[in-house]
């Protein structure tokens, strides 16, 4: 018994003699070092030439569009395009997925004929007509279009029969029966081509147009203009296509409306 008391004794007396010895924490180092390994250096290098390239690219563009601005007064070497017209940018800007698409009523439509345009105060103005159905911005020919222009009556309104026709008074409507449908369709055809690759005028929707059916059958126009195709056609200054212009636009297929019909 003596023993184990002296045993436990001795144990008791001693804690210190089992506890682990204290070690002082190694300092931190802050300083920071940047170890490049080879693959990290590979693909920096990859990074450095890919952005050089782009960087490059560029630069020739933009040298590019400047010569052509020096030379031609363009920056397209004088070629004709919507998206060098800053309001055609604007507008597809202000609603990508969406432009071309806006349904116009006849009363809306009526709000934006060329005889409410302010010469003096243009802004944010549109001038707009339909054919056949579809909705043209035309505020680039506001000298053909605005309210002092020859051609202001297409405005506001859809007047296909009078754009085939060419009696620019009794014919301001999209009622095209009566008509010969072969000839009909050729012109209706030639300017709603135009009307799509103008570089001035542009697609913003369609109106509903109002039904024809009970109505009676325009009259056929007999002191208006010549016939498209029968003669020179003039409408506004602009050469086009075939040789024929129609209010300061390109006309298509050497068709159009002979300018100063009396009608």
């Amino acid at each position: 018994m003596s023993s184990e008391n002296d045993l436990r004794q001795r144990k008791t007396a001693n804690p210190k003699e089992e506890e682990p010895p204290k070690t002082e924490p190694e300092p931190i180092d802050h300083s920071f070092k940047f170890v490049r390994d080879e693959p990290t250096r590979v693909e920096w290098e990859r990074e450095f030439k890919l952005l050089s390239i782009v960087k490059a690219f560029f630069g020739l563009i933009a040298l590019n569009l400047l010569l052509s601005y020096f030379i031609t007064g363009t920056v397209f070497w004088g070629s004709d395009s919507k998206f060098m017209n800053p309001r055609y940018l604007k507008y597809i800007a202000s609603d990508p997925f969406g432009h071309g698409t806006r349904v116009f009523t006849m009363d809306e439509l009526a709000q934006y004929s060329g005889r409410n345009y302010d010469l003096n105060n243009r802004g944010e103005q549109q001038i707009l007509l339909s054919f056949n159905g579809t909705v043209y911005d035309v505020t680039e020919n506001p000298g053909s279009y605005g309210p002092l222009g020859g051609y202001v009556f297409f405005t506001g309104t859809d007047a296909t029969r009078a754009f085939v026709t060419g009696c620019f008074k009794t014919d301001l409507t999209h009622d095209l029966r009566g008509l010969d449908p072969v000839t009909t369709a050729e012109i209706v055809a030639g300017w709603t081509r135009f009307f799509r690759k103008s570089p001035k005028y542009w697609k913003v929707g369609t109106v509903i147009l109002p039904s024809v059916e009970g109505q009676p059958i325009p009259e056929p126009c007999v002191k208006g203009a010549p016939q498209p195709g029968r003669g020179g056609a003039h409408h506004g200054g602009d050469k086009n296509p075939g040789g024929k212009s129609h209010g300061g636009d390109h006309h298509h297929g050497g068709k159009g409306h002979h300018n100063g019909h009396g009608n």
